[in-house]
């Protein structure tokens, strides 16, 4: 399919249509340097949106392809970006023309329930603490261009908090107004929040009633055991339903979810918790599994209860003294590529993931990666890609992260450079 006349019109009529045609028509002004008209005349439309509350759920999309033309069809704005993102993804922009190089008419349905990554704004990563509003509004719909529904951050304590010249927020005043951005696109927000060793139950639970009043949307609830947390794992459990009650005081659809993350201190930590899960609290949604953790992931699948699904916690961003170094079956990266590149140089793993990917994936409803910063990007798209469909290719994946991202040039000679970088 070409679309020569890159002056194209878009047809959408209710907001969240509008909204949805406005975000396709600002990335076709990007790459083409023509700002598409919106009408509410559909015989008139190159491309049009439309939301149907029929569709099965959120995530799910439908593209309609008739003589050149497009129709976009999703429950909610998030479908219809994901649909418009797949139609990037598989668009050329070359020699005045924008040519889509595969069919993508049919229904889209994501084979994970939770797809996303932790892009938390705080000193520790080496990106997003400099990023305003508008920088992570923009890197929310990246992440979504590969299907991911879910955005991480992470959890404050409030007043005291850091912020300079660079950092031009504190971390409680950011976080507050990225639940918005997300719900704005109707992406789902998670919250990785520790339990502080300093802090008293009565504060903890304080501390989060206030916090959590605050923020407009908050999908799931993170709470590691350890890494940070020094609580044994009664303890733990103990105050983890406490504070799934104030969490779902002010969120009562909110999924608590609680990370098997053990603290070095209790060699017996593993086996507390999963006592204390065997009488099945309903306070808890699913359990996490994440670095640091009790149990490798089929030994806590076996040992907690089948009422709670596993969720992934993969650290796809470190190189090395991490839990997936480098070469991870062998732990053998060359030890002058782990001196002077470290743990967070740009690090696209392609092949790595993959493997990691199909290792796990039997036993998850899906996973939030951890990430430290834009070094990981090229790992980012080929997990949300992997959470969609397990069977993707993964060399049609790099293809369409340049011809998402680096549109106009050779998109094959872009993805042999991906791996390369990696080999």
């Amino acid at each position: 399919m070409k679309l020569t006349q890159l002056k194209l019109s878009l047809f959408a009529q209710t907001q969240t249509e509008l909204n949805a045609a406005k975000l396709f028509a600002a990335e076709w002004e990007e790459r083409t340097g023509f700002t598409p008209v919106i009408t509410e005349n559909t015989a008139e439309a190159d491309i049009s949106f439309f939301i149907d509350s029929s569709i099965e759920n959120k995530d799910c999309f439908v593209i309609d392809c008739l003589s050149n033309k497009l129709k976009f069809t999703a429950k909610t704005i998030r479908g219809l970006i994901f649909g418009y993102s797949l139609f990037l993804r598989k668009t050329t922009f070359k020699n005045g023309a924008a040519t889509l190089v595969e069919n993508i008419c049919g229904v889209h349905t994501p084979q994970k329930q939770i797809r996303g990554h932790q892009v938390g704004y705080r000193t520790t990563p080496n990106t997003y603490d400099a990023w305003d509003y508008h920088d992570y509004f923009r890197y929310q719909l990246d992440l979504m261009a590969f299907g991911a529904n879910t955005i991480e951050h992470n959890g404050s304590h409030g007043s005291g908090e850091f912020k300079n010249r660079l950092m031009r927020y504190e971390q409680e005043e950011f976080l507050i107004e990225a639940s918005k951005l997300a719900d704005d696109v109707d992406m789902d927000v998670s919250l990785w929040h520790a339990n502080d060793d300093n802090e008293t139950e009565q504060q903890a639970l304080a501390e989060r009633d206030r916090l959590y009043s605050l923020m407009k949307r908050l999908d799931y609830c993170f709470i590691p055991g350890g890494d940070p947390g020094n609580l044994q794992a009664d303890e733990f459990i103990k105050r983890c339903k406490l504070i799934s009650k104030v969490y779902k005081k002010h969120h009562p659809n909110g999924k608590m979810h609680i990370s098997a993350q053990a603290p070095h201190s209790y060699a017996d930590w593993g086996e507390i918790f999963v006592k204390e899960l065997s009488d099945e609290p309903d306070e808890f949604n699913a359990v996490i599994m994440g670095p640091n953790h009790a149990y490798p992931m089929h030994t806590l699948r076996e040992k907690i209860p089948s009422k709670y699904p596993l969720r992934f916690y993969p650290d796809i961003t470190h190189n090395l003294r991490c839990e997936y170094p480098v070469n991870f079956q062998q732990d053998d990266w060359h030890f002058a590529f782990c001196n002077t590149l470290s743990r967070e140089s740009v690090n696209p793993r392609p092949t790595e993931l993959r493997t990691l990917y199909r290792i796990f994936a039997p036993y998850t409803i899906g996973g939030v990666s951890y990430s430290e910063g834009v070094h990981d990007d090229v790992n980012k798209a080929i997990w949300s890609a992997l959470e969609w469909n397990k069977d993707a290719d993964l060399r049609e994946i790099l293809l369409d992260y340049a011809r998402f991202f680096i549109y106009g040039i050779d998109e094959e000679e872009i993805a042999d450079i991906i791996f390369l970088m990696e080999k």
